[in-house]
């Protein structure tokens, strides 16, 4: 099993080029604090099999966060 392993790895295990920007904002009010950020990632697809799994297209990963925070 290990050789088959091997390969597979060999595939997909490489680096690619990623681009990430995000941005978020943080209110204070008391003991209560409030905040939402923004996270945006692209990933290049690169190689043949990874290609093939997502269609040629490079992966884009969008996310929105949200917190609450109470001091006590």
């Amino acid at each position: 099993m290990d050789p088959l392993v091997d390969v597979a790895l060999d595939l997909v295990n490489t680096t690619r080029p990623v681009l990430g920007v995000g941005g978020g904002v943080e209110i204070h009010g008391g003991p209560v604090s409030f905040d939402v950020g923004y996270r945006y990632k692209k990933i290049s697809a690169g190689n043949v099999v990874v290609s093939a799994l997502n269609a040629e297209k490079d992966f884009q990963i969008n996310q929105v966060r949200i917190g609450v925070g109470l001091r006590f």
